[in-house]
């Protein structure tokens, strides 16, 4: 679900073609409500992955992992390793590195994570507005010290 460049997208599809997996790879492109789309579209998700080499604040990780989601990303200059507990709710690859998304995804395959959906979902607490909030009340306090 999503989209990127054409240019990229074309990529993408020729990779799946040249693999022999394209009559495993479904294309749901860009949808106004990713998550209502993928509860009625799509329905059971193993895992979502995110292949960036920037973010500023990976949304679409906090989002996934809300719904009890395990990820896997890039681990990115910022962002995904503040998101992602290595092992506990998800796993990180370093950015570019084709051999570590395989051996990411061959893992989650195999043996999952830690966590199943409760504990992923508390995995991101501290994201949370009233956890958030606090934490922001506490760094002011104490720089007023």
């Amino acid at each position: 679900v999503g989209t990127g460049t054409p240019v990229d997208e074309k990529k993408c599809r020729e990779l799946c073609q040249n693999l022999g997996i394209a009559k495993k790879i479904f294309w749901h492109g860009w949808q106004s409500s990713p998550w209502a789309y993928v509860r009625k579209m799509i329905g059971a998700v193993n895992c979502l992955v995110l292949c960036s080499r920037y973010e500023g604040f990976p949304m679409v990780l906090v989002e996934a992992l809300s719904y009890g989601i395990p990820c896997i990303s890039s681990d990115c200059p910022t962002g995904p390793s503040d998101i992602i507990e290595n092992g506990e709710n998800g796993l990180l690859y370093d950015c570019a590195d084709k051999t570590g998304l395989l051996t990411c995804l061959e893992k989650m395959y195999k043996q999952g994570v830690a966590l199943r959906d409760e504990g992923i979902k508390g995995s991101i607490k501290k994201f949370y507005e009233e956890s958030y909030f606090k934490l922001i009340d506490g760094v002011l306090l104490e720089s007023e010290r």
